[in-house]
């Protein structure tokens, strides 16, 4: 690339929203984002049965390549990185991962509840903990490119695909006996507190001082390392991706 052509911004606004100017880009990518769903939704009326995740799910990452086509030149593309499930649950090494991040992140969860019994945190404020993200699988992915929809009207195409797993650099590190017992529950702490950390101090009770919520989150991810710690052998967070190369080829049908 030529770096005088290249051009660097920060645009402070949800990616469900344009974000750029339309036909403004030659090159987006986006990794490990689109699994986080859109938290400025309308609130359904009374009487009216919340759609499930998954349905909103649909929903975003339809809304999601509709503004990125929106932004991209004609020939422009998108590389999207994204968290991948599998389709029917079975023994894959697909699974096999999950299962491991699942066991893995669930000590965040279970140390939450924990120090609510203790007293530490109220459970009002633990219960109110909410995690807008939806991992969805291949099929989901795939589904706004397949036959008339609003993204493919816009004009963007799917280019190719490809799916691969990334193993635990942190857990392989401690296998080979490169990091410690206490480094292994320590990155892997760091891990989970980089996406949880605004979400949960965000559930704390506005009465608290800012002092007294700052020394409950340190608190908290102690706890949480303690009892990675403690169940060492169990941990790993990898990795489940697909890659998707998306291609403007032409503006809105």
């Amino acid at each position: 690339l030529c770096r005088e052509k290249v051009f660097f911004s920060m645009v402070p606004r949800s990616f469900y929203h344009q974000c750029v100017e339309s036909q403004s880009v030659d090159l987006a990518f986006c990794s490990m984002s689109a699994h986080w769903l859109n938290k400025e939704r309308a609130v359904q009326p009374p009487g009216h049965p919340e759609p499930s995740m998954s349905s909103l799910a649909a929903i975003d990452w339809e809304c999601f390549l509709q503004r990125r086509s929106s932004e991209l030149c004609t020939g422009g593309r998108l590389v999207v990185v994204s968290l991948r499930k599998a389709d029917r649950h079975g023994c894959s090494p697909l699974d096999k991962a999950w299962k491991m991040w699942d066991t893995t992140t669930d000590h965040l969860f279970s140390t939450l509840n924990e120090l609510a019994r203790e007293g530490v945190l109220l459970q009002s404020e633990v219960d109110s903990l909410d995690l807008p993200a939806h991992v969805r699988t291949e099929d989901e992915h795939l589904l706004p490119f397949v036959g008339k929809s609003e993204v493919t009207q816009s004009g963007l195409e799917l280019e190719s695909t490809n799916r691969f797993i990334v193993d635990c650099p942190v857990q392989k590190k401690y296998t080979r006996g490169e990091i410690s017992r206490k480094g292994f529950a320590h990155a892997t702490c760091l891990s989970m507190r980089s996406w949880s950390f605004n979400m949960i101090l965000s559930c704390l009770g506005q009465w608290r001082s800012s002092e007294e919520k700052d020394d409950l989150m340190k608190k908290i991810y102690a706890r949480v390392e303690k009892n990675l710690y403690e169940n060492i052998d169990n941990i790993g967070l990898p990795y489940a991706l697909i890659v998707l190369i998306l291609k403007k080829s032409r503006e809105n049908s």
